[in-house]
This record gives structure tokens, C-alpha cells and sequence, in this order.
């Protein structure tokens, strides 16, 4: 609450755990993103993963993981470097927020409908979303997650319109057009500058939302999920092609050796730290003596 009242006369607020503060501005960037832009990231994966309500979302286990890469790992650096986060001391307080805004997210009770958190998505990322995007990008993290939240959203999108139902946005004409006779689908899409801004020309952003996309309708979304938790990895057929596992080439020499040389897991190098050993087999490994895993 912002500490401003006429002769100071207020009812003691803090005494009850409210906060009061002369700088609410921090405060208020740190709730809508870690809550407000959190909220729009879960609910289109959650719905794609055929759930209904926000503590379905919170309890799945990969969302819940999903929801703690966004604010941790891709929401909370932006906090950290924004120069409209003058209270700095709040910038301590980040993971117990997080955890706080979670529990929140958890409570069975309140039964929040995801549908609902998807209406108007159109104007949630242009005003909350994008500003995410472009501050991690500048502080050159991958924002793996927000290309998962956007490709997500394409998929709901698409959907909708397929299946003719009414998309519930105050921009629906513009966002539902890619998918409507004519359209050109998810390149249109992100071609949106009303509602992405200057990501629309970001080629490197618009690849991984592109890769997302694609790893959705491939292999649906709990799949993508693994792919930005870094349990797995989505090799591009153009990277590599010689050790995907769909490769004919390769599953016809495998059934051929001897051996008992398989891929057990393979998984996203920059989350290596966070995840148990992976065993690779030694032809994945291109520099195994720099290699974070253990192989045979």
C-alpha cells in the first residue's frame, strides 16, 4: 500500500502484515509479473494439456516446473536489472513471492478456471508479456519459456478458430486471422507489431516460438514441456539428424549391434547442473572430455 494518506492518518495497517511503502512502483512491476504474467504463461500449456482449472495446473508436476523456470530463471533476472525496481531489498524476496504466488495458485478451493486466465491474451503479453521477452533477450537468456507461453497460445488459438468457437479476446479479429482461410498461420501470427512489438522482427526469438510450435503439434504438449525443462531435447531434423532416435538410418544400425548401446536420456546442456547424471551414448558426445554427463 502506498504510504500517502492526508495528515498521515491511516489505520495501522502494518500491524496486520500489510506493507506500506513510499515506493509502490516496485512492488507493483514485481506482483504483475511474477503473478500476472505467470498466470497467462500456465494457462495455455495447462489447457493444451487438457486441464480446466489454475490448481490443476499448479499440482501437475511438469506445469509446476514449468511455472518455476518462468519466474525464477526468466521473469526474476528482468526484475533484478529494471531500473523501475528502485527497492532494491525486494529483489531478496523473489523465490519466497514465487512460492507464496504458487501456494496461491494451488488453492483448491478457489477453483479458477484456466479458460477464463486465457481470455484477452492478445492485450495481457502486449502490455505484460512482451516487455519480459525483450529485457531477458537483451540479458541474453534463451527465454525458452516464453516461447513455450507464445507457442501455446498459438495452439489454443488455432483451435479455437478450427473448431469455431468464439476466441475471447479484444483483439480476436487480429490474432484469429492466421488461422482463418488465407492466413498463413504461425509466421502471420508473429507478425503481429501491434501485439509483439519489435519481437516481430527478432529472428532469433521467432525461431525457438517456431521450434515450440512445431514440437507441440509433433509430439504434443507434455513432450514440450520436457523439451524446455531439459529432460529431453528436440533435435531439428537439419542438426544432427544422424542421432535422432526417429532416424531410420540409425534405428536399423542400432538393431544390428551387439551391444547394448542406447540413448537413456538426452537432455538440454544449459540445464545440466540441475538434473541428476544423464547417460549419453559416446557418439552424442562431441567433447566428452568437457562434458557435464556421465557417458559409456
Amino acid at each position: 500500500i502506498e504510504d500517502d494518506f492526508v495528515d498521515d492518518a491511516r489505520p495501522p495497517w502494518e500491524t496486520v502484515g500489510a506493507t506500506l511503502t513510499k515506493d509502490v512502483v516496485s512492488h507493483e512491476l514485481m506482483k504483475v509479473r511474477l503473478l500476472n504474467v505467470t498466470h497467462s504463461a500456465m494457462c495455455y500449456p495447462a489447457i493444451l494439456a487438457g486441464l480446466t482449472h489454475v490448481h490443476e495446473a499448479c499440482l501437475h508436476s511438469k506445469i509446476r516446473s514449468y511455472l518455476e523456470l518462468v519466474m525464477l530463471e526468466e521473469i526474476a533476472p528482468t526484475l533484478r536489472t529494471n531500473p523501475e525496481m528502485r527497492e532494491k531489498s525486494l529483489c531478496d524476496r523473489i523465490p519466497a513471492y514465487a512460492q507464496s504466488v504458487l501456494e496461491r495458485f494451488e488453492n483448491v478451493a478457489v477453483k479458477d478456471q484456466l479458460e477464463r486466465i486465457a481470455m484477452d491474451g492478445s492485450e495481457k503479453f502486449r502490455v505484460q508479456g512482451s516487455s519480459v521477452v525483450r529485457e531477458g533477450l537483451a540479458l541474453g537468456l534463451p527465454m525458452d519459456a516464453f516461447a513455450l507461453y507464445v507457442a501455446s497460445w498459438t495452439h489454443f488459438v488455432k483451435r479455437e478458430v478450427e473448431s469455431g468457437a468464439e476466441v475471447k479476446d479484444m483483439g480476436a479479429q487480429g490474432v484469429t486471422a492466421p488461422f482463418r482461410p488465407g492466413g498463413s498461420g504461425l509466421p502471420a501470427f508473429l507478425d503481429m507489431v501491434d501485439i509483439f512489438g519489435d519481437l516481430a522482427y527478432e529472428q532469433t526469438w521467432r525461431a525457438n516460438v517456431t521450434r515450440m510450435y512445431d514440437t507441440i503439434a509433433e509430439h504434443g504438449m507434455e513432450f514440450a514441456l520436457d523439451v524446455v525443462l531439459g529432460t529431453v531435447s528436440a533435435f531439428p531434423d537439419s542438426i544432427r539428424s544422424d542421432l535422432r532416435l526417429d532416424n531410420p538410418t540409425r534405428v536399423n544400425s542400432m538393431s544390428e549391434q551387439n551391444g547394448d548401446e542406447a540413448v537413456v536420456s538426452v537432455v538440454n546442456p544449459a540445464r545440466l547442473n540441475a538434473l541428476d547424471p544423464i547417460m549419453y551414448t559416446s557418439e552424442m558426445l562431441s567433447a566428452p572430455e568437457s562434458a557435464n554427463v556421465q557417458s559409456r
